[in-house]
């Protein structure tokens, strides 16, 4: 969470007009998140927008939150994630075709974290590569998941 938050410190110094999106099944924690950074630029005396995704839905379309979140989220210059893993952000990432942060590797078992799985089509961290060693050791134990990929063009 400290490197986390931060990156959110430097993206506050060094954008001209930093825009943030937080986006969360956990209400209370996507409340807590925001106000920090709030504190965070008024710390640093820097004005900074956070936006609010508009959740009205008069058809009411089933899961229309989740969807929107993504779209959103897919339109973000770069994701930063909270959470060790997150399919959600990594799919609006790949439907974005933008960066994730990733902070797993402060973690014990970035060994075996699945972001691994897709670092040959997902920016993370400020690369692109398909390390065979991760992959493998991710899938150790599970059966019948095999690959015949050995390196990235």
């Amino acid at each position: 969470m400290n490197s986390l938050l931060n990156d959110v410190k430097n993206i506050i110094i060094t954008e001209e007009d930093p825009i943030f999106l937080i986006v969360s099944e956990d209400n209370n924690w996507k409340i807590h998140i925001q106000n920090i950074i709030i504190n965070i630029s008024n710390n640093l005396n820097k004005k900074i927008k956070i936006l609010d995704i508009d959740y009205s839905n008069e058809n009411n379309y089933y899961n229309y939150n989740s969807v929107l979140d993504m779209f959103c989220l897919s339109k973000c210059k770069e994701i930063l994630q909270g959470v060790k893993y997150s399919t959600f952000s990594i799919l609006a990432s790949l439907l974005g075709n933008n960066k994730i942060r990733n902070y797993s590797n402060y973690i014990n078992s970035y060994n075996v974290c699945l972001i691994h799985s897709w670092s040959s089509v997902v920016e993370i961290n400020n690369s692109k590569n398909f390390n065979i060693n991760f992959h493998k050791n991710i899938t150790k134990d599970v059966f019948n998941i095999e690959t015949n990929i050995t390196k990235i063009f």
